[in-house]
């Protein structure tokens, strides 16, 4: 299957897998959202339909607690949602929480200004706690209890951010000796 690949951000490996966001165009509609999961030989195995009239436009891709998560910017554009890929078979995505760029950005902004300033870096493997940048500051996001703490300070021009994940050491793909 060849799919152009989207601007949202994150990919996941996840069940041996890695997932990312590609758009497909079937001829009934103008282009539909998908996450792709593939493998270590780069063959497609699955596409994991994102319901995007009801769950919004995805700007990152994530995991967390051993679940797909997809944060996205919901319908009205005020706000972000995130949501958990419950039911890995069945497809269920689930909405897990919902903050208003108000409450994360101290004001209101338009879409444009989401996608122009902020990025989403990363989702917390084990709790309910995603990163971003906002005017030059890593943010952290805890969802449990609605509270922002700033970081840091990232320098203007700062580039991406790419998590550290300590896991990664304890892969089956890795523990092989030659």
């Amino acid at each position: 299957m060849h799919c152009p690949m989207t601007h949202t951000s994150g990919s996941v490996f996840l069940n041996g897998l890695l997932h990312v966001f590609a758009n497909v165009f079937p001829k009934s509609v103008r282009y539909k959202l998908i996450i792709v999961a593939i493998d270590g030989k780069g063959n497609t195995c699955r596409g994991i339909h994102w319901q995007d009239k009801h769950c919004g436009v995805p700007v990152f891709l994530g995991q967390s607690n051993g679940y797909l998560h997809c944060i996205s910017m919901d319908e009205t554009g005020t706000g972000l949602s995130i949501w958990i890929l419950e039911d890995y078979r069945a497809e269920k995505w689930n909405l897990k929480h919902t903050v208003s760029f108000l409450k994360l950005f101290g004001r209101e902004i338009t879409r444009d200004d989401f996608r122009d300033r902020c990025n989403v870096a990363a989702i917390h493997p084990d709790c309910n706690r995603f990163f971003f940048v906002w005017e030059n500051e890593l943010i952290s996001y805890d969802m449990n209890r609605d509270e922002l703490c700033a970081l840091f300070n990232v320098g203007r021009h700062y580039g991406h951010i790419t998590p550290y994940f300590p896991y990664i050491s304890e892969s089956p793909a890795l523990s092989k000796k030659h």
